[in-house]
């Protein structure tokens, strides 16, 4: 009878679900132990098979001592771009005093990571929050980013794009690129439609071609209220066409229009540009419209593209102001060309903030620039 006992307590040591984790630089699964009052001694098991074999890739720890719900991370080699079923198998171990009296009793439970069952790019590792972002490996898994729009992500590796790419919608939680690449972007507005109260940083897009509308931009159509830090488009193509939807077009290498945020250390090269059908195209290296923002450490190589009979605006950091009046900061940019750092509404070279205090230069190149 105290056998059996034994057992049936056993079943229930583990009474939460699993899930991925990533322990340093290593990944696996965390897995709750409720324990009972007959044992402290544990032994968790990860496979990728319910039924073992040679083959099987299995991971084992022990653990003593337990006496009150314990999170134990086994670590393993998880797929970390794609959804899998693994097997974890909880055996609670009579300790020395107990042997003979009890048995060791074992459940096998299955676990199938991703942040959402059956949806494809489900996140392996990650909560989204500020402690343990989502982990973007994958085209599927940046793609599913636009269904946790207000969650936290980081970017682990390259990623490289193919065909058409839909904007990522409004971002207002973090997107951190890890420094590393997104490759081949072919969109509309940008790698987001917008961002809203966002924070991005250290994402590199390389040969992006964002042809879209009145909003376009590298790394988003719109920004408000957001901060965008140590951001780069390289060798990119930022065009917009709004002959078809009517209204202005805003073009940045970077933003197309920006609305009390703060840009800092961020690098634009290739082409801006678009046109309007008669109304105003603003173009600026970095952004095509800003409204009460600041430009810090920013750095412009851009080829504009403005087409023939448009109104056209056009600054190496800046396109136009709001108003041509809207308050802007500008310290230690850099630009290829125009003269000036901001158009103005005749284009006759506006440029705020110059001078040593502040740093802001036009120079023959930004190669070698940080």
């Amino acid at each position: 009878m105290k056998r059996l006992l034994f057992a049936l307590l056993a079943c229930c040591v583990l009474a939460l679900p699993c899930r991925a984790e990533a322990a340093g630089p290593s990944p696996g699964l965390l897995v709750p132990i409720i324990p009972d009052a007959r044992t402290g001694h544990y032994q968790i098991t990860v496979s990728d098979a319910e039924a073992l074999t040679a083959a099987s890739v299995t991971r084992s720890v022990e653990r003593t001592g337990i006496t009150a719900k314990t999170d134990v991370f086994v670590e393993y080699p998880l797929d970390v771009e794609h959804p899998q079923t693994y097997y974890v198998t909880v055996t609670a171990i009579p300790e020395a005093d107990r042997i003979g009296l009890d048995a060791p009793a074992s459940k096998t439970f299955p676990v199938t990571t991703g942040c959402c069952p059956g949806v494809e790019g489900a996140f392996i590792l990650g909560d989204g929050s500020a402690a343990d972002p989502y982990q973007v490996y994958t085209p599927a898994q940046l793609r599913h980013v636009q269904q946790h729009l207000d969650a936290q992500f980081v970017q682990k590796q390259d990623i490289t794009l193919t065909g058409t790419w839909t904007p990522l919608g409004t971002l207002t939680g973090v997107y951190d690129g890890g420094g590393y690449s997104i490759l081949e972007l072919n969109t509309t507005d940008g790698l987001f439609s917008s961002l809203n109260g966002a924070t991005v940083k250290s994402v590199n897009l390389v040969s992006p071609t964002v042809q879209g509308t009145n909003y376009v931009g590298g790394i988003a159509g719109t920004l408000a209220l957001s901060n965008l830090t140590n951001c780069t488009v390289t060798s990119g193509t930022i065009y917009g066409d709004a002959r078809a939807a009517g209204g202005p077009v805003f073009a940045g290498g970077i933003i197309g229009y920006s609305d009390s945020s703060t840009v800092i250390n961020c690098k634009a090269t290739g082409s801006v540009g678009g046109i309007a059908n008669g109304a105003a195209l603003y173009q600026g290296g970095i952004t095509g419209h800003n409204i009460q923002s600041s430009y810090i450490g920013c750095l412009s190589s851009i080829i504009f593209l403005g087409a023939e009979g448009t109104s056209t605006h056009t600054g190496g950091i800046v396109g136009v102001l709001g108003g041509y009046i809207s308050p802007i900061t500008l310290q230690n940019c850099h630009w290829t060309a125009p003269a000036w750092a901001v158009g103005s509404g005749s284009n006759t070279g506006f440029t705020p903030n110059t001078g040593d205090s502040f740093g802001n230069s036009q120079v023959p190149s930004i190669d070698g620039l940080s």
